[in-house]
């Protein structure tokens, strides 16, 4: 077995584990919500500040993303390098154009995003609009974070008491996003798919925890908020990993 077979191999199961660990927690936590076992009485103003905790930790991770730069100054511009190479084939000469990523920076008023972070030789991992390169994996992130801090903002201001059937509904949601999203680690994709995928992640763990806090309304509604953003995080670092291991060996 090749040194590629293995490591799909602990991508595939780092995948599985991704969606059965939330979901085994998930039932862990019905169980012994249902026989009352280590049952805190909590006010709902704790759930609330969780909650406030997790738009601002979101927000952070939306800046992160992005990488935005404030103020800037003399900022590199987006521009590419183009290396002349002159082919000799019998008689013809094939002049043929190399171009190097150097790095990007989208300039908007006077705020300044670095566009993608990626050396040459990964344009896999990035998504071309008009000159400017993308990074899919931190946009993609940085879009599903938007769409989740909208969600949820909604959720905290006018949802005071939502039925349980509602919370089920987005964790399961949820789970499917987040198995969506790690899919590309199993399968080339490139481009919009890429970053729509990496959107998933942070857009699926946003209904997750909506969903918990939405069903339990009480300390386990936070324990698996934490654990789980954790947990996520670490996967997404995991597979990201093998993923670059991966792209080396071949």
């Amino acid at each position: 077995m090749n040194e590629s077979s293995i490591i799909q191999k602990k991508m595939f199961s780092t995948v599985i584990l991704g969606g059965l660990i939330p979901f085994t927690l998930f039932l862990l936590l019905l169980y012994l919500n249902w026989f009352g076992i280590f049952e805190f009485n909590i006010s709902n103003r704790i759930n609330y500040w969780v909650l406030v905790f997790f738009l601002c930790l979101s927000f952070l991770l939306f800046l992160s993303f992005i990488h935005i730069v404030i103020p800037t100054k003399n900022p590199r511009k987006c521009k590419t390098k183009s290396n002349s190479v002159t082919k000799t084939s019998g008689e013809k000469k094939d002049e043929i154009k190399e171009t190097e990523f150097q790095g990007v920076y989208l300039k908007i008023g006077w705020i300044t995003l670095k566009t993608s972070h990626h050396k040459a030789g990964n344009k896999n991992h990035e998504l071309k609009i008009g000159d400017h390169y993308f990074c899919a994996g931190c946009y993609g992130g940085a879009l599903g974070l938007i769409f989740g801090e909208i969600v949820g903002l909604i959720y905290l201001i006018h949802f005071n008491e939502p039925i349980k059937i509602i919370g089920l509904i987005a964790f399961s949601i949820g789970i499917v996003f987040i198995l969506l999203s790690f899919t590309k680690y199993l399968r080339e994709i490139f481009g919009w798919k890429r970053l729509l995928l990496n959107s998933c992640l942070a857009f699926g763990t946003w209904l997750i925890i909506i969903g918990i806090d939405i069903y339990f309304r009480n300390f386990y509604s936070v324990l698996y908020s934490l654990i789980v953003v954790a947990f996520i995080g670490i996967q997404r670092l995991t597979l990201s990993n093998l993923d670059h291991q991966i792209n080396k060996v071949k």
